[in-house]
């Protein structure tokens, strides 16, 4: 599943557009925010691959854990998706499963180039990190992570089983702690209190670069990218928190379709019954 902006006629605004396999329509009469977005900028949004306890069924949220090697083949599989699709500039999380997923995705991009996560937390950590060859310099993607764009906090969740909390607690209760929009979790968060952070950081630092025509990268999580897309898509609470990619689609049970978001001005060149790769790439060209 892919989206293209596409200006309303009359609007002076943009509307969102999605792409599937079997061709090109537009998605409901929403509004996508009001942005004025030059032409051929590009926004991928791709989920993490699956992580140590995704395998083991436990809640993970803001806890720090690696990928398996499922994890690490399904990053590298994304990265084949999107390979031909131009990446300027990568957005991740402070977490090393985002960050992981975002530098094997890239190992297959058709550029080659680097991805370097830049450090600015201090000022030995800017002069330490620093590149002195240009030609190695213009080599690089920067990536920066960001710990807005974490995943939900789940509180006291994190590190239980699901199969068994639910045992514990009742189905209905904790489907509703997962999944309702302004319920958190004990000590933990809504959907609500995760999407303002990462709708925020969104608006602030990463549509700036794409009003500048940088083709941009976000790897995240279910949680904020559903965020994202919520605020994208306007869609309303009631539908952002049941939002998620078909089951059997991506790269797999844990993972999302990769999202690429071209921002044209010029829709109708996107010609029906093309593949979809080739629908993005003609579209960017």
């Amino acid at each position: 599943m892919m989206y293209e902006f596409a200006k309303s006629t009359g609007l002076g605004r943009w509307c969102l557009r999605r792409l599937e396999k079997s061709g090109v329509h537009e998605s409901s009469s929403r509004v996508a925010a009001a942005l004025r977005v030059p032409e051929e900028s590009a926004l991928i949004l791709i989920r993490h691959g699956e992580s140590q306890w995704n395998s083991k069924n436990l809640f993970t949220g803001c806890v720090d854990v690696p990928l398996t090697e499922k994890g690490v083949n399904e990053a590298i599989e994304v990265g084949k998706r999107i390979n031909e699709l131009p990446v300027d500039l990568i957005f991740t999380t402070a977490l090393i499963r985002a960050q992981m997923t975002a530098m094997l995705a890239m190992t297959q991009h058709h550029q080659q180039n680097v991805p370097v996560i830049l450090h600015n937390e201090s000022y030995r950590a800017r002069t330490w990190s620093r590149i002195f060859r240009e030609d190695t310099d213009d080599e690089v993607i920067p990536l920066i992570a960001a710990w807005q764009l974490n995943e939900r906090m789940y509180g006291e969740l994190q590190g239980l089983n699901k199969k068994e909390t639910a045992d514990k607690f009742g189905v209905e209760k904790v489907y509703k702690r997962r999944r309702s929009y302004d319920n958190p979790p004990p000590k933990g968060e809504s959907l609500e209190m995760c999407a303002k952070r990462a709708v925020h950081y969104l608006v602030e630092m990463i549509i700036p670069h794409i009003e500048a025509e940088k083709n941009i990268m976000v790897a995240a999580y279910g949680n904020s990218l559903r965020a994202i897309i919520m605020y994208l898509e306007s869609l309303t609470p009631q539908e952002t928190p049941f939002f998620s990619s078909p089951a059997g689609h991506g790269l797999g049970a844990n993972n999302w379709e990769p999202y690429a978001l071209p921002l044209s001005r010029n829709p109708s060149s996107i010609g029906e019954g093309v593949p979809l790769d080739q629908q993005l790439l003609a579209s960017m060209r």
